[in-house]
């Protein structure tokens, strides 16, 4: 979907554009990621989840994973 500039998306219009089944299945597995995370806001859920790199990147790897079923 975004492999070239010329047909370059970014990700929030990827995710309003995914069928609902499939975005059902990437917030399924990302909240799988964050169950045992314990947080009161949205604000504290982002601070913590860009400090902790393997969690950053076990994230980032489930949005590539189902971007990359688009193509």
């Amino acid at each position: 979907i975004w492999k070239t500039s010329d047909d370059f998306k970014p990700l929030p219009q990827i995710l309003r554009e995914m069928p609902p089944a499939q975005l059902d299945e990437l917030l399924e597995s990302v909240m799988a990621i964050l169950v045992h995370l314990k947080w009161g806001t949205v604000e504290g859920l982002i601070d913590h989840v860009m400090k902790d790199i393997p969690l950053k990147k076990a994230i980032t790897d489930e949005l590539k994973r189902s971007v990359k079923t688009l193509s």
